[in-house]
């Protein structure tokens, strides 16, 4: 995994639509952002009150489509896991 965190892999438009939040509003994370950090920022930024979670949100990648999940997985983990399964 490239990525920093397993946080950095929430693509945007998922936890929009978990969370209800405004369309393309989220923005995208890049492999060594500090999502945490990003996630409190914007909650201050759009007067979230919602509990928004910050870490672990395991419901943020259960509403991500498969195309989203091409779009934040890079290929080499994807090929990784499928040489695991096969």
């Amino acid at each position: 995994m490239k990525k920093s965190c397993i946080e950095n892999y929430y693509h945007p438009r998922a936890f929009e639509r978990h969370y209800g939040l405004n369309e393309n509003s989220f923005p995208l994370l890049g492999e060594a952002d500090n999502v945490k950090q990003i996630i409190k920022t914007y909650k201050a930024e759009n007067s979230i009150t919602q509990n928004v979670k910050e870490k672990n949100n395991l419901e943020v990648f259960e509403a991500m489509t498969d195309s989203e999940w091409r779009e934040s997985v890079e290929e080499e983990l994807v090929t990784f896991l499928r040489e695991i399964v096969e």
